[in-house]
């Protein structure tokens, strides 16, 4: 008698669930879909996706669910053709068959059977299932996944409450930090999507476009109040760093690379210099254990940048790729002021500092390394010894 009451009561509670989620404005059998697949927890799911797309759908009315479910996907014409032919079935053959010719469907005989309604309903729920908000939103997908069934600390918030307390334990409580700094700066796996990390640090939020192992991930590093500063895609199977990202898709700024180098290490990883955004960063690691000290030299380019590199107490000068001593740089210099004088219409150089009395060192340095000067420096200076960077990192490497 006892289990007989039991059933009852959760047919009752999943029958008013699935009423409640049909008065948000879903058809019944998308909300049969969620009552069946989420449980006591469908309605809650229900009304976060409504909330998601409220900024969207507002102006929809009872078929908000349509504009929804398209997303960015072909599908949602398939899903409402579905529904309709599924609404048709379980209205009677003559409907079901009306609305297949409607739809252009092709006729075949016994159309009608209950088959039919089952591999709807299972189409439909495939199509459901593959929205943006099910398939990629963590919190939602956890759900969906069954790893949370507890929804208490959450049912009572909106969405986008509820998807904020949800990261924020799966980063700050959940994940153990991979290594702490002084200050309470630290660095955490925040998994393959992260939207707390996303909207914080203005990205994608995501490592899928960085790497293609499978078992790839964000690394975000933290500041003592949960603020992330530098985002990078570590590789696992490939023991590889790469994809590193500052605020809004920026450079990572030159103050947090000490961080990203140390993070190499504590992974005992490779860090794909080629692919970072600052250039500052891939020399820095590229010269790891060659350069005593690297600091960047002014120029005022957003794209060209130089730089001071010390070298066993000795200074160099040059670009991310090449590097010339400072006694060479006295010589390149000269040639370059002198070359300025003439002016750029009698200057053997394609490009030439505007002569003055001292020109900054960063425009001689764009003299001597810009693309189209280096042949007649080169040729005019051949006491100039260019070094690659990339060599001496080579050279070290087979040491």
């Amino acid at each position: 008698m006892k289990l007989l009451f039991e059933n009852w009561r959760k047919f009752t509670f999943l029958t008013e669930s699935k009423q409640d989620i049909v008065n948000l404005g879903l058809p019944e059998v998308i909300a049969s879909v969620l009552v069946q697949r989420l449980g006591k927890n469908s309605y809650t799911v229900a009304r976060w996706f409504k909330e998601y797309n409220s900024p969207r759908v507002r102006n929809y009315g009872k078929q908000w669910w349509e504009i929804a479910f398209a997303g960015f996907s072909s599908d949602i014409r398939e899903l409402v053709d579905l529904v309709e032919l599924y609404e048709a079935a379980v209205a009677g053959p003559e409907a079901y068959e009306k609305k297949a010719q409607q739809l252009e469907l092709e006729p075949r005989e016994g159309a009608y059977h209950v088959y039919d309604k089952i591999e709807l309903r299972k189409q439909i729920e495939e199509l459901v299932f593959k929205n943006v908000f099910f398939s990629y939103k963590t919190l939602i997908k956890a759900i969906v996944s069954g790893e949370l069934t507890d929804l208490a600390p959450y049912k009572k918030l909106d969405f986008d409450q509820a998807i904020k307390k949800y990261n924020e334990k799966k980063v700050f409580q959940d994940q153990k930090p991979l290594k702490v700094y002084e200050g309470g700066w630290r660095w955490i796996n925040v998994g393959d999507k992260c939207e707390l990390v996303g909207k914080l640090m203005q990205n994608c939020g995501s490592a899928g476009v960085m790497s293609p192992d499978p078992d790839r991930s964000m690394i975000a590093l933290f500041d003592a109040n949960n603020v992330p500063h530098v985002v990078v895609t570590y590789s696992p199977n490939e023991k590889r760093i790469s994809g590193d990202e500052g605020q809004a898709s920026s450079s990572v700024k030159d103050k947090y690379h000490e961080y990203v180098l140390d993070l190499a290490e504590v992974l005992g990883a490779e860090f794909d210099e080629h692919r970072s955004k600052s250039k500052l960063l891939g020399l820095k690691y590229r010269l790891r254990g060659i350069a005593d000290y690297i600091e960047r030299i002014s120029y005022g380019s957003t794209f060209d940048e130089y730089y001071k590199v010390v070298i066993g107490g000795k200074n160099y000068f040059g670009s991310n790729t090449d590097i010339v001593s400072q006694e060479d740089l006295v010589d390149i210099r000269k040639y370059v002021e002198d070359e300025a004088q003439k002016g750029a219409r009698e200057s053997e150089l394609s490009w030439v500092p505007e002569p003055q009395l001292s020109i900054p060192v960063g425009a001689i340095l764009h003299a001597a390394f810009h693309y189209r000067n280096q042949d007649a420096i080169k040729r005019n200076v051949p006491s100039a010894e260019y070094v690659s960077t990339y060599k001496l990192a080579h050279d070290k490497k087979n040491a």
